[in-house]
């Protein structure tokens, strides 16, 4: 909605020196870096544990706006947050079933 009213493809912006070297950085730390480092630590960890400490982003992201930014939380935060905890816990009891299910193979064939 916010760009149909404001059309910011009609601004016109000849960026700085320093606007060229903020949007750099923003790139480079905000987006390869961190990708990086995510996708290192899902190989450290896992893709089981990777995809529980994604969930946990939006979570840390709302919490850091209301405490440091002083946003409002809001309805539509606490059932987010619900939905994201509802989601860990299937994740969490899909990988515990999955655990006690013994493996087929040739030694054991349940």
């Amino acid at each position: 909605m916010f760009s149909i009213i404001f059309q910011p493809w009609n601004i016109e912006y000849t960026p700085s020196f320093i606007g060229i070297l903020g949007i750099v950085f923003v790139v480079i730390v905000g987006n390869v870096l961190a990708f990086t480092a995510y996708m290192r630590g899902v190989n450290m960890i896992g893709p089981g544990l990777g995809i529980l400490y994604g969930f946990a982003e939006p979570v840390t992201a709302a919490i850091v706006t209301v405490l440091f930014m002083g946003s409002v939380f809001t309805i539509w935060d606490a059932l987010g947050f619900a939905a994201i905890f509802a989601m860990l816990a299937l994740i969490s009891y899909s990988e515990k079933k999955k655990a006690a299910v013994p493996l087929r193979n040739e030694k054991n064939p349940i």
